[in-house]
């Protein structure tokens, strides 16, 4: 009897090893390899669209405005991890660009198999007719544009927005990222930045007009370089104008401090 007891538990022993041993296994991380491939190309323009809607939540955006009016060119910079380079190109199939048209609105999207995992990555580069509507919405890694002239509406969670040289109206809104603009229009354009605790910069010509209010909880307001006509100014809020306040300017942040600079 003393014989079978020790044989049972050795083989008792035994499975409790192998069953830890492939747990182990199991639990160790799959090893994967990055590989990087870039993607250009165009397509036509449908002059008669007032919008363009754009999407791309893996990853971050570039707009830049160009004279091109029939053309819209774009640049995919994709990212991928597989286990093994000779699947790396069918991942980077999978990353798509894709585009339609529905009533006054044009649609640019880049799709992937997954939102969630960080297997694929594709920055989202666009040169678009300068005088398009634009709207981007919950980009993944942020937005940057350029020289855009009509009105531009930015939607993000936690990235950051960067408005460069924009002459249209602009409406920014994002959770805990950082609204950076440069707006150079002069009459009738508005600009609404709205940010929970990430910080608004907004630079304006000194010699524009404009009716300015500004309301943060926690952060800091300042502005600079500019010549206001001042009805309220508290430690958490502002209300001015320039000139005969043609222009509309809201700024607002829960805990970020906002900056606005003349230029």
């Amino acid at each position: 009897m003393l014989k079978i007891f020790f044989v049972y538990t050795f083989l008792l022993l035994s499975v409790v090893v192998l069953l830890t041993s492939c747990k182990n296994q199991s639990d160790e991380p799959e090893t994967l390899f990055e590989y990087t491939q870039r993607y250009s190309g165009s397509y036509d323009n449908d002059t008669s669209d007032q919008y363009i809607a754009i999407t791309n939540p893996i990853g971050f955006i570039f707009l830049s405005g160009t004279d091109d009016s029939t053309t819209i060119k774009y640049v995919l910079d994709k990212t991928v991890k597989v286990k093994e380079s000779s699947l790396a190109q069918d991942a980077f199939d999978q990353i798509i660009l894709s585009y339609s048209t529905q009533e006054d609105t044009s649609f640019c999207t880049v799709n992937s198999p997954s939102e969630i995992t960080d297997n694929y990555k594709c920055s989202l580069n666009l040169d678009i007719p300068y005088q398009k509507k634009v709207i981007v919405k919950n980009p993944n890694a942020g937005i940057y544009t350029s020289q855009l002239v009509s009105d531009l509406y930015v939607e993000t969670d936690y990235e950051n927005c960067t408005v460069d040289q924009h002459y249209g109206s602009l409406e920014a809104r994002t959770r805990n990222g950082n609204i950076n603009a440069d707006i150079l229009w002069l009459t009738d354009g508005y600009c609404t930045c709205i940010s929970e605790e990430g910080n608004i910069t907004v630079k304006i010509p000194s010699n524009t007009t404009a009716t300015i209010q500004i309301k943060t909880l926690s952060g800091s307001i300042t502005y600079t370089n500019l010549i206001l006509d001042i009805n309220t100014k508290t430690k958490t809020e502002l209300s001015a104008s320039i000139g005969d306040g043609a222009n509309q300017i809201y700024l607002e942040s829960t805990s970020g401090n906002i900056t606005l600079e003349g230029i």
